[in-house]
Protein backbone atom coordinates (compact mmCIF):
# COMPACT_ATOMS: atom_id res chain seq x y z
CA UNK A 1 0.00 0.00 0.00
CA UNK A 2 1.34 3.31 -0.85
CA UNK A 3 2.27 5.65 2.18
CA UNK A 4 3.07 9.20 2.26
CA UNK A 5 6.41 9.58 3.73
CA UNK A 6 7.11 12.18 6.36
CA UNK A 7 11.42 11.76 6.90
CA UNK A 8 13.42 14.21 9.14
CA UNK A 9 17.32 14.26 7.94
CA UNK A 10 19.63 15.11 9.93
CA UNK A 11 23.27 16.86 7.67
CA UNK A 12 24.84 14.10 8.11
CA UNK A 13 22.22 11.70 6.03
CA UNK A 14 21.90 13.74 2.97
CA UNK A 15 23.26 12.90 -0.70
CA UNK A 16 24.81 15.94 -1.75
CA UNK A 17 25.27 17.40 -5.07
CA UNK A 18 28.00 20.14 -5.48
CA UNK A 19 26.55 23.53 -7.05
CA UNK A 20 28.46 23.63 -10.05
CA UNK A 21 26.70 20.32 -10.92
CA UNK A 22 23.23 21.86 -10.52
CA UNK A 23 24.37 24.78 -12.42
CA UNK A 24 25.31 22.48 -15.18
CA UNK A 25 22.44 20.50 -15.13
CA UNK A 26 19.67 23.51 -14.74
CA UNK A 27 21.13 25.09 -17.78
CA UNK A 28 20.22 21.40 -19.75
CA UNK A 29 17.07 20.21 -18.68
CA UNK A 30 14.39 23.40 -18.71
CA UNK A 31 11.62 24.07 -20.82
CA UNK A 32 10.99 26.90 -22.91
CA UNK A 33 7.86 29.06 -22.07
CA UNK A 34 4.97 28.33 -24.38
CA UNK A 35 4.21 30.71 -26.90
CA UNK A 36 0.72 32.19 -25.26
CA UNK A 37 3.61 33.67 -22.36
CA UNK A 38 3.13 36.91 -24.23
CA UNK A 39 -1.00 37.21 -23.27
CA UNK A 40 -0.09 37.30 -19.73
CA UNK A 41 3.15 38.66 -19.44
CA UNK A 42 5.31 41.74 -20.37
CA UNK A 43 7.95 40.24 -22.48
CA UNK A 44 10.32 42.79 -23.66
CA UNK A 45 11.14 43.21 -27.55
CA UNK A 46 15.04 43.62 -28.63
CA UNK A 47 15.90 46.98 -27.71
CA UNK A 48 13.44 48.14 -24.76
CA UNK A 49 15.70 47.27 -21.97
CA UNK A 50 17.42 50.32 -20.71
CA UNK A 51 20.15 47.82 -18.63
CA UNK A 52 22.05 51.19 -16.82
CA UNK A 53 19.11 51.48 -14.72
CA UNK A 54 19.33 48.44 -12.88
CA UNK A 55 19.59 48.97 -8.77
CA UNK A 56 23.06 48.34 -7.51
CA UNK A 57 22.35 45.89 -4.74
CA UNK A 58 25.41 47.22 -2.76
CA UNK A 59 23.85 50.61 -2.26
CA UNK A 60 21.13 48.44 0.09
CA UNK A 61 21.91 48.50 3.48
CA UNK A 62 18.66 47.51 5.76
CA UNK A 63 19.53 44.47 7.31
CA UNK A 64 20.53 45.55 10.87
CA UNK A 65 17.24 47.61 10.91
CA UNK A 66 14.94 44.93 9.24
CA UNK A 67 16.20 42.19 11.76
CA UNK A 68 15.63 44.04 14.60
CA UNK A 69 12.34 45.11 13.47
CA UNK A 70 12.01 41.44 12.49
CA UNK A 71 12.78 40.14 15.97
CA UNK A 72 10.33 42.65 17.63
CA UNK A 73 7.44 41.00 14.89
CA UNK A 74 8.04 36.98 16.22
CA UNK A 75 8.16 38.11 19.54
CA UNK A 76 4.31 39.48 19.37
CA UNK A 77 3.57 36.85 17.14
CA UNK A 78 4.10 34.19 19.63
CA UNK A 79 2.10 36.04 21.73
CA UNK A 80 -1.08 36.98 19.53
CA UNK A 81 -1.33 33.68 18.03
CA UNK A 82 -3.34 31.03 20.39
CA UNK A 83 -1.89 27.49 20.21
CA UNK A 84 -4.02 24.86 18.51
CA UNK A 85 -3.88 22.45 21.52
CA UNK A 86 -2.56 24.77 24.24
CA UNK A 87 -2.99 28.13 24.72
CA UNK A 88 0.19 29.54 22.88
CA UNK A 89 2.20 28.41 19.81
CA UNK A 90 5.77 27.07 20.44
CA UNK A 91 7.45 28.33 17.61
CA UNK A 92 7.49 28.32 13.70
CA UNK A 93 7.49 26.40 10.44
CA UNK A 94 8.59 26.91 7.49
CA UNK A 95 9.19 25.20 3.69
CA UNK A 96 12.68 25.60 2.28
CA UNK A 97 12.56 25.22 -0.95
CA UNK A 98 16.14 25.98 -2.11
CA UNK A 99 15.23 29.56 -3.32
CA UNK A 100 16.91 33.03 -1.98
CA UNK A 101 13.10 33.96 -0.17
CA UNK A 102 12.96 30.62 1.53
CA UNK A 103 16.94 30.38 2.39
CA UNK A 104 16.66 34.27 3.94
CA UNK A 105 13.48 33.41 5.89
CA UNK A 106 14.50 29.50 7.35
CA UNK A 107 18.14 31.45 8.10
CA UNK A 108 16.34 34.33 9.66
CA UNK A 109 14.05 31.82 12.36
CA UNK A 110 16.77 30.19 12.86
CA UNK A 111 18.46 32.33 14.79
CA UNK A 112 15.87 34.06 15.92
CA UNK A 113 14.60 30.40 17.73
CA UNK A 114 18.27 29.64 19.20
CA UNK A 115 18.06 32.91 20.96
CA UNK A 116 14.80 32.71 22.28
CA UNK A 117 15.12 29.19 22.42
CA UNK A 118 11.64 28.19 20.53
CA UNK A 119 10.65 25.65 18.29
CA UNK A 120 11.83 25.75 14.18
CA UNK A 121 10.47 22.67 11.93
CA UNK A 122 11.74 22.81 8.43
CA UNK A 123 9.70 21.15 5.70
CA UNK A 124 11.50 20.57 2.55
CA UNK A 125 8.52 19.42 -0.15
CA UNK A 126 8.70 16.93 -3.40
CA UNK A 127 7.67 13.79 -5.22
CA UNK A 128 9.63 11.22 -4.68
CA UNK A 129 12.72 10.01 -3.45
CA UNK A 130 14.64 13.44 -3.45
CA UNK A 131 17.81 11.14 -3.15
CA UNK A 132 17.23 9.43 -6.62
CA UNK A 133 19.12 11.46 -9.30
CA UNK A 134 17.68 13.53 -11.30
CA UNK A 135 16.79 11.11 -14.45
CA UNK A 136 14.60 9.18 -11.88
CA UNK A 137 12.98 11.79 -9.54
CA UNK A 138 9.02 11.71 -10.34
CA UNK A 139 9.03 15.75 -9.76
CA UNK A 140 10.07 18.07 -12.43
CA UNK A 141 13.66 18.43 -13.11
CA UNK A 142 13.24 21.93 -11.70
CA UNK A 143 11.45 21.00 -8.71
CA UNK A 144 14.74 18.12 -8.10
CA UNK A 145 17.62 20.72 -8.67
CA UNK A 146 15.72 23.27 -5.83
CA UNK A 147 16.02 20.25 -3.35
CA UNK A 148 19.11 19.67 -3.95
CA UNK A 149 20.21 23.61 -2.99
CA UNK A 150 17.63 23.27 -0.19
CA UNK A 151 19.96 20.27 1.01
CA UNK A 152 23.03 21.80 0.13
CA UNK A 153 22.19 24.68 2.51
CA UNK A 154 21.12 22.42 5.55
CA UNK A 155 24.56 20.64 5.11
CA UNK A 156 26.40 23.98 5.02
CA UNK A 157 24.47 25.46 8.35
CA UNK A 158 24.17 21.84 10.38
CA UNK A 159 20.25 22.18 10.40
CA UNK A 160 17.28 19.37 10.28
CA UNK A 161 14.74 19.45 7.75
CA UNK A 162 11.63 17.04 7.56
CA UNK A 163 11.10 15.92 3.85
CA UNK A 164 7.37 15.65 3.07
CA UNK A 165 7.16 13.60 0.16
CA UNK A 166 3.59 14.57 -1.47
CA UNK A 167 3.41 11.99 -4.31
CA UNK A 168 -0.23 11.06 -4.03
CA UNK A 169 -1.54 13.75 -3.53
CA UNK A 170 -0.10 15.04 -7.38
CA UNK A 171 -1.45 11.89 -8.38
CA UNK A 172 -4.64 13.10 -7.40
CA UNK A 173 -4.33 16.13 -8.88
CA UNK A 174 -3.47 15.20 -11.77
CA UNK A 175 -6.00 12.43 -12.05
CA UNK A 176 -9.03 14.88 -11.76
CA UNK A 177 -7.50 18.39 -13.82
CA UNK A 178 -5.70 17.68 -17.15
CA UNK A 179 -4.88 22.21 -18.13
CA UNK A 180 -0.76 22.59 -17.18
CA UNK A 181 -1.94 25.95 -15.84
CA UNK A 182 -4.31 24.55 -13.39
CA UNK A 183 -1.86 21.65 -12.32
CA UNK A 184 0.89 24.07 -11.80
CA UNK A 185 -1.36 26.00 -9.80
CA UNK A 186 -2.54 23.66 -7.33
CA UNK A 187 0.64 22.32 -6.83
CA UNK A 188 1.76 26.01 -4.54
CA UNK A 189 -1.44 25.83 -2.37
CA UNK A 190 -0.72 21.74 -1.72
CA UNK A 191 2.49 23.17 -0.50
CA UNK A 192 1.05 25.61 1.54
CA UNK A 193 -1.54 22.98 2.60
CA UNK A 194 0.69 21.30 3.96
CA UNK A 195 2.90 24.29 5.73
CA UNK A 196 -0.42 24.97 7.45
CA UNK A 197 -1.11 21.49 8.93
CA UNK A 198 2.15 21.30 10.11
CA UNK A 199 0.98 24.47 12.05
CA UNK A 200 -1.88 22.61 13.68
CA UNK A 201 -0.09 19.82 14.50
CA UNK A 202 2.54 20.86 16.85
CA UNK A 203 1.03 24.05 17.91
CA UNK A 204 3.55 26.47 15.32
CA UNK A 205 3.28 29.64 13.26
CA UNK A 206 3.36 28.94 9.61
CA UNK A 207 5.71 31.36 7.24
CA UNK A 208 5.28 32.37 4.03
CA UNK A 209 8.60 33.28 2.34
CA UNK A 210 6.58 35.12 -0.64
CA UNK A 211 8.55 38.46 -1.11
CA UNK A 212 7.00 42.09 -1.81
CA UNK A 213 7.78 42.47 -5.77
CA UNK A 214 6.04 38.61 -6.28
CA UNK A 215 2.80 39.85 -4.57
CA UNK A 216 3.00 43.45 -6.64
CA UNK A 217 3.56 41.60 -10.12
CA UNK A 218 1.05 38.72 -8.74
CA UNK A 219 3.43 35.80 -8.73
CA UNK A 220 1.47 33.89 -6.78
CA UNK A 221 -1.16 31.45 -7.13
CA UNK A 222 -5.06 32.49 -6.37
CA UNK A 223 -5.38 32.55 -2.83
CA UNK A 224 -2.56 34.67 -1.47
CA UNK A 225 0.79 34.15 -0.46
CA UNK A 226 0.84 31.03 2.16
CA UNK A 227 1.57 31.43 5.52
CA UNK A 228 0.13 33.20 9.27
CA UNK A 229 2.58 35.22 8.61
CA UNK A 230 4.79 36.39 5.78
CA UNK A 231 7.85 38.54 6.93
CA UNK A 232 9.17 39.27 3.88
CA UNK A 233 5.63 40.42 2.29
CA UNK A 234 7.23 44.22 1.93
CA UNK A 235 10.38 43.77 0.88
CA UNK A 236 11.76 44.48 -2.81
CA UNK A 237 13.52 41.22 -4.07
CA UNK A 238 16.46 43.43 -4.37
CA UNK A 239 16.43 44.14 -0.48
CA UNK A 240 16.50 40.41 0.36
CA UNK A 241 19.33 40.03 -1.92
CA UNK A 242 20.98 42.49 0.16
CA UNK A 243 19.79 40.83 3.53
CA UNK A 244 21.61 37.07 1.95
CA UNK A 245 24.47 38.87 1.60
CA UNK A 246 24.50 40.38 5.11
CA UNK A 247 22.96 37.77 6.81
CA UNK A 248 25.70 34.88 5.40
CA UNK A 249 23.42 32.69 3.33
CA UNK A 250 25.43 30.61 0.56
CA UNK A 251 26.77 31.80 -2.18
CA UNK A 252 25.36 29.42 -4.43
CA UNK A 253 22.33 30.03 -3.17
CA UNK A 254 22.34 34.23 -3.82
CA UNK A 255 23.83 33.45 -7.15
CA UNK A 256 21.81 30.73 -8.96
CA UNK A 257 19.08 31.11 -11.30
CA UNK A 258 15.52 31.41 -9.59
CA UNK A 259 13.20 28.64 -11.01
CA UNK A 260 8.94 28.01 -11.40
CA UNK A 261 9.54 24.05 -10.22
CA UNK A 262 6.12 23.74 -11.16
CA UNK A 263 6.52 24.73 -14.69
CA UNK A 264 10.21 23.26 -15.15
CA UNK A 265 11.08 27.14 -16.06
CA UNK A 266 13.35 29.58 -15.29
CA UNK A 267 12.06 32.39 -13.09
CA UNK A 268 12.93 34.93 -16.18
CA UNK A 269 11.09 33.59 -18.67
CA UNK A 270 8.41 35.71 -18.07
CA UNK A 271 10.06 38.82 -18.22
CA UNK A 272 12.95 38.11 -20.90
CA UNK A 273 15.98 35.91 -20.27
CA UNK A 274 18.10 38.92 -19.39
CA UNK A 275 15.60 40.93 -17.04
CA UNK A 276 15.80 40.19 -13.38
CA UNK A 277 14.45 42.35 -9.95
CA UNK A 278 17.27 44.55 -10.30
CA UNK A 279 15.47 45.92 -13.04
CA UNK A 280 12.07 45.16 -12.61
CA UNK A 281 11.94 46.39 -9.00
CA UNK A 282 12.86 50.26 -9.89
CA UNK A 283 9.91 49.89 -13.08
CA UNK A 284 7.29 48.37 -9.75
CA UNK A 285 8.48 50.54 -7.23
CA UNK A 286 7.26 53.67 -9.09
CA UNK A 287 4.26 52.05 -10.68
CA UNK A 288 3.23 50.60 -7.37
CA UNK A 289 4.31 53.11 -4.34
CA UNK A 290 4.62 56.52 -6.56
CA UNK A 291 1.79 55.55 -8.55
CA UNK A 292 3.33 57.32 -11.96
CA UNK A 293 2.22 56.60 -15.47
CA UNK A 294 3.68 54.44 -17.10
CA UNK A 295 5.38 57.27 -19.92
CA UNK A 296 6.90 59.02 -16.81
CA UNK A 297 8.74 55.68 -15.75
CA UNK A 298 10.03 55.07 -18.90
CA UNK A 299 11.36 57.97 -19.27
CA UNK A 300 12.92 57.78 -15.93
CA UNK A 301 14.38 54.69 -16.27
CA UNK A 302 15.12 54.71 -20.28
CA UNK A 303 12.78 51.61 -21.28
CA UNK A 304 10.64 51.68 -24.01
CA UNK A 305 7.01 53.02 -23.16
CA UNK A 306 5.21 49.99 -24.49
CA UNK A 307 7.09 47.55 -22.30
CA UNK A 308 6.75 49.92 -19.02
CA UNK A 309 3.00 50.02 -20.33
CA UNK A 310 2.87 46.42 -20.32
CA UNK A 311 4.25 45.50 -16.80
CA UNK A 312 1.01 47.99 -15.39
CA UNK A 313 -1.65 46.39 -17.79
CA UNK A 314 -0.53 42.99 -17.37
CA UNK A 315 0.77 42.67 -13.74
CA UNK A 316 0.14 45.33 -11.48
CA UNK A 317 -3.54 46.42 -13.20
CA UNK A 318 -4.10 43.56 -14.56
CA UNK A 319 -3.62 41.36 -11.99
CA UNK A 320 -5.18 43.30 -9.17
CA UNK A 321 -7.85 41.43 -8.30
CA UNK A 322 -5.90 38.04 -7.32
CA UNK A 323 -4.15 40.29 -4.69
CA UNK A 324 -7.02 41.76 -3.04
CA UNK A 325 -10.86 41.60 -4.48
CA UNK A 326 -12.97 43.65 -1.79
CA UNK A 327 -15.62 41.95 -0.91
CA UNK A 328 -19.51 42.97 -1.37
CA UNK A 329 -19.65 45.60 1.10
CA UNK A 330 -22.41 46.94 2.85
CA UNK A 331 -22.37 50.12 4.51
CA UNK A 332 -18.79 50.54 4.62
CA UNK A 333 -18.48 53.26 3.03
CA UNK A 334 -19.61 55.33 6.56
CA UNK A 335 -16.65 54.07 8.64
CA UNK A 336 -14.45 53.56 5.22
CA UNK A 337 -14.05 56.76 3.10
CA UNK A 338 -11.50 55.10 0.12
CA UNK A 339 -14.00 51.60 -0.06
CA UNK A 340 -17.51 52.79 -1.87
CA UNK A 341 -20.28 50.08 -0.40
CA UNK A 342 -22.17 48.31 -2.73
CA UNK A 343 -25.37 48.24 -0.49
CA UNK A 344 -27.21 50.73 1.83
CA UNK A 345 -28.95 49.23 4.40
CA UNK A 346 -31.30 50.25 7.47
CA UNK A 347 -29.65 48.04 9.97
CA UNK A 348 -31.67 49.21 12.97
CA UNK A 349 -33.48 45.85 13.44
CA UNK A 350 -29.74 45.32 15.54
CA UNK A 351 -31.00 48.88 18.00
Amino acid sequence: METQESLVYHQNELKIYEPSVLQDLQMRVLDSPSEDTSVWFPIPREGEVSYESRIDIDSIDITTEYVDALNNYLDRALDDFTGFSKPKCDGFVVALSGGLDSAVSTELLNKYCKAKGCNLKILVMGEGDHNEYIDRYLGTPAEWIDIQYAKLMCQENNLDFEYLDITRDIKALRDRYTKKWAISGQLPRLRANHLYAMAEEHDLISVGTTNGSEYILAAFSTGGPAGNIAPLLDLYKTEVYAIARDIGIPKYIQERMPLINELNLPDNSFYGRTVDSTILDPIIRRLWFHKQNPIKVAKELGHSERWVRDIDEKRIKGESCRRNYKGLLINRGFHFEDLSPDLFVDRSYFI
